[in-house]
């Protein structure tokens, strides 16, 4: 019996030593962000669209499978607003196309909820997207039938033998927050860690989808417990590896994010064995070149967008030449390009302001030399809120006093603030290695200090200003809708010009 027993005994450990460690569950995660309706190509002609992005998604889904890999297929938001393609059928077009790229779930950016909730709901009632739309913090009232069926704050997806779940969170900056007009975006660290118990008990693994910025990433991964990894969106932040912040457990989460205007697709390939912590295998962005491969069904998806919008707009209208530049129309990187001064140049100038003040943030696609169209200069600006305006932003003024601008600008430009600001002049000088701005000049002339200067603003400043705090309200007074469209504006100026745009 005694002889039995110890066989049996050295038989289990054996067995123990042997036996053959536990197979890795290994899952690719496929994602994007901030694509900006950038269906054509990316900042260049040489990279992206969206036909190329859907094309490098099937491609490595392809060779995941070729290796028993499942795949799961992400986008981190803003992938509507910000090119000329959005405006066609009042943003459902873009939203079709969205819909032919194969994700599994998309969480909301801003720039995806520009036409304000009543827009959206519209949106997404006519177009009844396939993928999961996933929005925790988006909150609106009674009416919005359609978001009520079809936006969630998370789904869950079995994958590589894990429940996972994804939850999205979109950014409730108060910049951004009134866009939603008769919506509201609550505070996203709130909402994530109220759902988060029930998301652990309920899935092996929770990713939390973001369009909130790297830096509030961060913030996010430190302070949820049990979240395993962040796919974000909103900086238009390259990330060619992730970025690790450890939580209040100690634990380490992994953070990715894949750029801007379909310029890269993430490939991410983590083991999501069960019982055990998620582990990143594989990371890397994938460069998207925009002669293929091509996926067929979203080219032709591209081309009957371009169909709609010049129906909607005239083709006539859209590809007249206005005019010539002998320069890439290019917008502010670094510097202030010849382009970005024409379009600040063409806000002051058209509303009689003193000075004007644009962001780089609000250029879309470097168009090239040679001959302009309008279908450019909306390429280059393509900023719009709602449909019922089908020219776009339109020049905001308001009224500053000269204390105010001169101490803003002169920290703005000293701390390398990106911005073109037509109508002032001002030296730059180096003390203790820092940078100082002296000389000052509004119009030409000192700044006034107790006057009230006349600055001509986008819209999506101007605006703004009207919907944010009441404290900037009583900084920036009577900020006005002048009623002119902003590529009215650069058209007009463009025009003036007498010759072609050059170097300046």
């Amino acid at each position: 019996m005694r002889r039995k027993a110890l066989f049996i005994v050295c038989s289990l450990t054996f067995s123990a030593l042997w036996a053959p460690a536990p197979r890795a569950e290994l899952l690719q995660i496929i994602h994007t962000n901030d694509l900006h309706s950038h269906l054509d190509w990316a900042n260049d002609t040489a990279h992206g669209g969206f036909a190329a992005v859907k094309g490098k998604i099937d491609d490595l889904k392809a060779r995941a499978k070729a290796q028993g890999v499942e795949s799961l297929v992400l986008d981190a938001g803003d992938f509507s607003e910000g090119s000329v393609y959005y405006l066609a059928d009042r943003g459902a077009a873009v939203w079709r196309t969205m819909d032919q790229m194969g994700y599994d779930a998309v969480v909301l950016g801003n720039h995806d909820w520009m036409m304000g909730a009543k827009g959206l709901d519209d949106v997404v009632g006519r177009v009844r997207p396939s993928f999961s739309l996933l929005c925790a913090n988006f909150m609106y009232g009674p009416g919005h039938d359609q978001l009520a069926r079809q936006m969630l704050p998370s789904a869950s997806f079995k994958r590589a033998g894990s429940r996972i779940a994804i939850l999205g969170l979109t950014t409730d900056e108060p910049t951004y927050n009134w866009y939603a007009k008769d919506g509201f975006i609550s505070n996203p660290e709130y909402e994530a860690a109220q759902l988060m118990p029930k998301l652990q008990r309920e899935n092996d693994f929770v990713i939390a989808l973001t369009h909130l910025g790297l830096k509030r990433d961060k913030i996010l991964g430190k302070a949820l417990p049990g979240l395993d990894l962040v796919v974000g969106g909103h900086s238009h932040t390259a990330l060619f590896e992730p970025v690790y912040v450890k939580n209040v457990n100690g634990h380490p989460v992994p953070i990715v994010q894949a750029g801007e205007h379909t310029g890269y697709v993430g490939n991410l390939l983590v083991d999501v064995t069960p019982g055990k912590p998620l582990r990143v295998v594989h990371y890397g962005l994938e460069e998207i070149f925009s002669n293929g491969p091509l996926d067929d069904r979203v080219t032709r998806e591209i081309a009957y967008v371009r169909e709609t919008l010049e129906e909607e707009y005239g083709a006539a209208w859209l590809y007249e030449v206005i005019g010539q530049s002998s320069v890439p129309l290019q917008k502010q990187v670094v510097d202030p390009t010849p382009w970005s001064r024409l379009i600040a140049d063409s806000l002051r100038l058209s509303t009689g302001a003193d000075l004007a003040i644009d962001v780089p943030a609000f250029g879309g696609q470097d168009q090239p030399a040679g001959p302009v169209t309008r279908d450019m200069i909306i390429r280059n600006y393509p900023r719009m809120f709602d449909f019922e305006h089908k020219l776009g932003w339109t020049v905001w003024t308001a009224q500053v006093r000269g204390w105010i601008l001169s101490v803003a600008i002169t920290k703005a430009l000293e701390a390398g603030v990106k911005a073109t600001i037509s109508g002032i002049e001002y030296q730059v000088v180096n003390h203790a290695g820092k940078r100082k701005i002296k000389m000052l000049k509004i119009a030409g002339k000192p700044v006034n200090l107790l006057k009230n200067y006349k600055v001509a603003l986008p819209e999506g400043i101007g605006r703004g200003v009207v919907e944010l705090h009441p404290a900037i309200r009583s900084v920036i007074k009577k900020s006005t809708d002048s009623g002119i469209p902003i590529w009215s504006a650069i058209e007009s100026r463009f025009k003036n010009l007498g010759g072609p745009l050059s170097v300046q």
